[in-house]
Formats: structure tokens, C-alpha cells, sequence
């Protein structure tokens, strides 16, 4: 740890009543916490299951294993639609009770994220503005080259009228129909009905 986060987290130590060195020992802490909990979710451990364990303080384990099919889907999307079940109404769930293994970006591991995607290299080399945008970007272009056939499909939950997700779903869509990937859009708006 350097600089100011050495400063901060000794300041925060001190606000609390911590000496010095109580208050680095507990962030070296939380920051193996904080890495085996990402390490969790690499492994393909889905986000709700490692934050229940979170939540009651237990270790990381992986849940029981359902049958799963043979199908395994990428779920895009910002992190309040996949995760949030009153949102999403449980989609997820569904999908799993349906014998898909499904995949999130959390899931994937970190190397992916690392080099930022151009968009049209022949043209005009443009790059994405939003942070989440990008990653979403990064995963697809793992699974449009060498993780092709890691997956059966990529599903997209994004906010009605959302503009960055609506763009780059545009691209995504484009990239899907080359390599013959199938891929559904889902927009979600604030109706909470399972009909629509």
C-alpha cells in the first residue's frame, strides 16, 4: 500500500480510535477478503450466492450443484438490472431453473478488461466513453474471438432508454449476426408485471 491510500486508511484508523498499525493490519485484511472474494467469483461462483455469504459473514463456498444443461449463456448488463431480483424479476433464477448456466462479467477474469476496444479499426479507430460500456465491449470481444465457443449465447438486460447501453447493444448485435451467435435484448422499464 503507498501514498494516500496509506494516509487515508491511517486517518480513517484514527477517526475510529485505531492506532497506526491496527488500522493498516485491517485494511491488508479487507483487501485479501476483497481478493478472494473476486477470486470467488472468477472461479464461475454466481454474484448473489458469494454475496449471501458476504452478508452472513461465512466462508466462500460454492453452492450445491443443480443439473445444468448443456447451455450456457453471457448475461450483459449493468449490475442493478442483472442482480437486483425485484428489478429483474428473478431472471437469473429462471434461467437457471431452466438448466442454463449463466455467466456474467464478473465471472470472467480480469486479463479480459485490461486493453480498451476499438471500435471500427478500419475506420475512424473510435473508442467507448462509459466505463461499464467498455467492459461489456471487452467480454464480447472475448467470446467473438477466442472464447467463441465458451458460450451458446449472449442475453442483454438493459434500462428502457438507456442511451449507451442502446448503442452499444447496436454494435453487439452487428458482431453477433457475423459470427452467428444468438442474442436476445431485453429492455426493462419500470412495470413490475411478468407479462410484458
Amino acid at each position: 500500500m503507498k501514498g494516500r491510500n496509506t494516509i487515508s486508511v491511517i486517518e480513517l484508523g484514527k477517526e475510529l480510535g485505531r492506532t497506526q498499525s491496527q488500522a493498516l493490519n485491517a485494511y491488508r485484511d479487507a483487501q485479501k477478503y476483497f481478493d478472494e472474494y473476486h477470486q470467488f467469483l472468477r472461479d464461475g461462483t454466481p454474484v448473489n450466492h458469494a454475496l449471501r455469504l458476504v452478508e452472513k459473514n461465512r466462508p466462500f463456498t460454492l453452492p450445491k450443484k443443480k443439473h445444468t444443461g448443456d447451455i450456457k449463456f453471457l448475461l450483459l448488463g449493468h449490475a442493478y438490472n442483472i442482480f437486483d431480483t425485484f428489478i429483474n424479476l428473478d431472471f437469473q433464477k429462471k434461467l437457471r431453473d431452466q438448466g442454463v448456466e449463466v455467466l456474467t462479467i464478473e465471472n470472467l477474469p480480469e486479463s479480459l478488461f485490461k486493453e480498451p476496444v476499438i471500435i471500427n479499426p478500419k475506420g475512424g479507430r473510435l473508442q467507448n466513453y462509459w466505463k461499464h460500456e467498455e467492459e461489456i465491449l471487452q467480454a464480447i470481444r472475448y467470446f467473438l474471438k477466442e472464447g467463441r465457443n465458451e458460450i451458446d449465447g449472449v442475453i442483454f438486460l438493459i434500462s428502457f432508454a438507456c442511451g449507451p447501453d442502446s448503442l452499444i447493444s447496436e454494435l453487439i448485435k452487428h458482431d453477433m449476426k457475423v459470427v452467428k451467435l444468438p442474442f436476445l435484448e431485453i429492455i426493462m422499464d419500470e412495470h413490475s408485471g411478468t407479462a410484458g
